[in-house]
């Protein structure tokens, strides 16, 4: 590590001195590179983190005290271990483009990016990993490491008995109501016989069975109206072998939650104290966050029936309920009563700006809004309200409402079905407004359409995924998604200055920004659509597997300008990864304009990562996802 005339290096922790050789090199010889190294030279001090260093170590140091690759230089990214059970490792290295690299004496392509990849077959027991390139200068770098290859059969044996206990269902400490259902499940040893025990009571539970490749899945369901309510249930997996002359002792395991059984009156209500506090389906597996019934600000009051780990169960009505975090409500006094009123009217007018649709809200029961686009009509169910509806009014100045409609579903669930003259809405937005919530459907804007095509008028907004400490995906060469994105973001902004489009880019730097503060910018932006730029990633080591280009929405309504960008990027020389609606991500989870995320290809695919790299192809991308932004206009205009 040549250090710039450095006179001496710290390394922390430990602080030992080391003073760099006549060519300025530090020599680095005991295994394990320190987190941080304190560099002194010229009375400047550096403290450089190292925790992004790759070996072969072979870093300069210039006099600003910036880290850079000395060639020649060659590095392995992916993990070589010193001893492993698999018989085929995936080598993917990295060195300077461009070069003539080879893995194991075999040639193999390297990528502009620097990265090249072979899989090699390991024999048992020592082997032999070397990379070696040679430079444009006719310099060469080689890597070697030694690994160990021990044949090992992965599969589990089924004796002596085993449990495993981070499988074991419920994980978490439940309340819940007598006419309740549990699943009850944990996974061992294969092919034997799966038994639970419920005390109090010393009840027995007979497991089903279900066999995979080297163990066994073994589950009942627990009937909660057997048991007595207030008193906390323990639950003990035992498994025995299957053959009753093996003479086995049975293996027992508790479960580390429990379960109580709790009567509804004995449940409290909760108020919602967080803005945008999620009430999911579920608390099933999840990706960028649960299946939203709806997002309450403060003042909502819901009826919970349970109680999951951190959790309330909510009882919307008799056939559906939905989750909420506890940190998000506070718990009402014993004595307050559950809000519910009768309803008698609707109204629907028009101020000049958006159609509006009053809905009497006395009282803060809980509500929904679901986006019904095959019908053309928005539905608003309202939790614990019963109708008293003997007129729906529909004043002058409606643009975008046809009509209104009313249904009571169930005995407390009333629906107000909001039916649309067309399904190409600009956006729209439920709010409390006094004792009133009003739905307020966008008039389209004041655009027009030039003779050259363009838009005269239009306002986008532009959200660069990820920033600051939060990279995103990390691609094979080490290309930061963050990076990739604000490029991208960066030159569509250009694009659509050149042709009088307004933008408001919601990250303009690579810094940090909470997804909430991005969705609030993007809300009170005043854009008229709003797009969000990533970069896919997928899982494994095949480094020429999953790749594509691929849109996404959450609103139905707003299918379309997916489906319509989609065209438009697919038009670059990058494979069909699809059209992805009901996502979820915050930032695209907008009801008030049309909302839709543009993944422009896969930084862990080596032919899409090499193509994001690229600048040319970041400018290509950009003028295809202003064409289909255009394109989406022009549609919404006819």
């Amino acid at each position: 590590m040549p250090a710039a005339g450095a006179t001496n290096v710290t390394v922390n922790p430990g602080g030992r001195s080391l003073v760099p050789d006549n060519q300025g090199w530090i020599r680095w010889e005991t295994a394990g590179l320190p987190d941080t190294l304190r560099v002194e030279a010229g009375g400047r001090t550096w403290s450089l983190p190292t925790t992004d260093w790759k070996l072969p170590y072979r870093y300069a140091i210039n006099a600003d005290g910036e880290v850079q690759r000395e060639w020649p230089w060659l590095e392995f990214r992916s993990r070589v271990p010193d001893t492993t059970y698999q018989p085929r490792l995936n080598l993917l290295c990295k060195s300077v483009y461009p070069g003539k690299a080879a893995i194991n004496g075999d040639s193999v392509k390297m990528y502009r990016t620097g990265i090249f990849f072979r899989e090699i077959a390991l024999n048992e027991g020592p082997n032999t990993v070397r990379a070696e390139v040679l430079g444009p200068d006719g310099n060469r770098s080689a890597y070697e490491r030694k690994i160990v290859y021990v044949k090992k059969d992965p599969a589990r044996p089924a004796f002596p008995l085993w449990i495993d206990e981070s499988a074991m269902e419920p994980a978490e400490n439940q309340v819940l109501m007598p006419d309740d259902v549990v699943r009850v499940r944990f996974t061992g040893s294969k092919g034997q016989k799966g038994n639970i025990l419920v005390q109090p009571g010393k009840k027995w539970l007979f497991c089903a069975r279900r066999d995979f490749k080297d163990y066994s899945l073994y589950e009942a369901d627990l009937y909660l109206n057997d048991l007595q309510a207030g008193k906390p249930i323990q639950l003990t997996a035992v498994l025995e072998s299957a053959e009753a002359a093996a003479r086995v002792k049975p293996l027992k395991m508790p479960f580390k939650a429990g379960i109580t059984v709790q009567n509804e009156s004995k449940f409290p209500l909760v108020r919602v104290e967080k803005p945008r506090s999620i009430l999911s389906y579920n608390l099933g597996p999840i990706r960028l966050g649960p299946p939203i019934i709806a997002e309450y600000n403060p003042g909502v009051v819901l009826q919970p029936d349970g109680l999951v780990g951190e959790y309330y169960r909510i009882r919307l009505n008799r056939n559906e309920t939905g989750f909420i975090h506890r940190d998000n409500v506070s718990v009402l006094p014993t004595n307050t009563v559950r809000p519910g009123y009768y309803i008698t009217t609707a109204r629907a007018s028009g101020n000049g700006q958006a159609d509006v649709v009053s809905i009497p809200y006395p009282e803060p029961v809980p509500y929904a809004v679901y986006p019904e686009v095959e019908q053309k009509r928005i539905r608003i169910a309202l939790y614990g309200v019963k109708t008293s509806s003997t007129w729906m009014v529909h004043r002058d100045g409606l643009q975008v409402i046809e009509n209104l409609k009313w249904e009571q579903s169930t005995p407390d669930t009333y629906e107000l079905y909001v039916y649309l003259k067309t399904p190409k809405i600009w956006g729209y937005d439920l709010v409390k407004n006094g004792s009133n919530l009003e739905l307020r459907i966008k008039h389209p804007p004041a655009l027009e359409i030039l003779p050259n095509g363009e838009v005269k008028g239009l306002v986008v907004s532009i959200e660069a995924g990820h920033g600051g400490s939060n990279f995103g995906a990390v691609g094979l060469s080490g290309l930061l998604e963050k990076d990739v994105n604000l490029a991208t973001a960066l030159e569509l902004e250009k694009i659509c200055r050149a042709h009088g489009v307004g933008v408001v880019q919601i990250r303009d730097s690579d810094r940090y920004m909470l997804l909430s503060d991005k969705r609030n910018d993007v809300e009170n932006s005043g854009a008229h659509i709003h797009v969000s730029i990533h970069a896919n990633s997928g899982g494994g080591a095949n480094y020429l597997g999953t790749s594509g280009v691929s849109t996404y929405y959450h609103n139905p309504f707003w299918a379309d300008f997916a489906k319509i960008m989609y065209r438009h990027v697919r038009e670059l020389p990058l494979k069909d990864y699809g059209v992805v609606g009901a996502f979820n991500y915050t930032v695209t989870r907008i009801d008030s304009r049309p909302s839709i995320l543009v993944e422009q290809a896969f930084l862990s695919q080596a032919e899409d990562e090499e193509k994001l790299a690229d600048p040319e192809f970041r400018r290509q991308m950009a003028e295809k996802i202003f064409a289909g932004m255009l394109d989406y206009v022009r549609f919404m205009m006819e």
